[in-house]
């Protein structure tokens, strides 16, 4: 509360004028926060690998969920959503949201700094089993009167047929190919033998 006092006259018996301003700011906490967790099971269905950790929102992806909410359409080439991704100010024709799970080979594991700034993955697979998954029974839970926040639960399957492959990043787009990317994350390296399946499970948190 901030109070001012003004006389008329200099120290006369003019009325004092008071005035008082609220700068009280009410906080209501609102970001995405992400989880990303990874199991690898061999033909069996024994676990040989597991990883989890927190996940990066990347630049692009926080763009396109503000662009998305108030269909604004930006200016800035840069950072606009692009490609056949989202619906959202005149941007692409698809309406699957951020459905689509990819994995790659970047090499570069979670020592990478400039993972905000990156648009897609460094070494994306993009052919056979190995290639993006669209999760279409993505998982949602109500932010409620007990609960402060939603969640939102992506999951994908990939299994290694014919090969050995290595998979050290992930992340999750709105296209079935280019489109925006929302999120990415690097870790160790998992390496999977033919027959190996990877579960790949992101958990995005709205709220405090």
């Amino acid at each position: 509360m901030v109070v001012g006092a003004f006389a008329t006259g200099g120290f006369s018996n003019s009325p004092l004028m008071i005035a008082s301003a609220d700068n009280t700011a009410k906080e209501s906490p609102m970001g995405i926060y992400g989880h990303l967790e990874l199991v690898a099971t061999d033909s069996e269905g024994n676990i040989i690998k597991y990883i989890q950790s927190d996940n990066t929102i990347v630049n692009i992806g926080e763009n396109c969920v503000g662009e998305l909410l108030f269909d604004v359409a930006s200016d800035d080439a840069t950072h606009q959503c692009t490609g056949t991704g989202i619906t959202a100010g005149s941007h692409g024709s698809s309406t699957n949201g951020f459905t689509f799970i990819a994995v790659g080979d970047g090499g570069n594991g979670s020592s990478d700094d400039s993972v905000e700034t990156n648009t897609a993955l460094a070494g994306e697979n993009s052919t056979g089993t190995m290639a993006r998954q669209e999760d279409t029974s993505v998982g949602f839970t109500d932010s409620t009167g007990t609960s402060s926040s939603a969640t939102v639960v992506v999951d994908g399957t990939f299994t290694s047929a014919g090969g050995v492959s290595t998979v050290d990043e992930s992340g999750v787009f709105d296209a079935s190919s280019s489109g925006n990317m929302l999120a990415r994350q690097g870790f160790a390296n998992i390496v999977l033998n033919a027959g190996d399946s990877l579960d790949v499970t992101w958990t995005f948190t709205i709220g405090s």
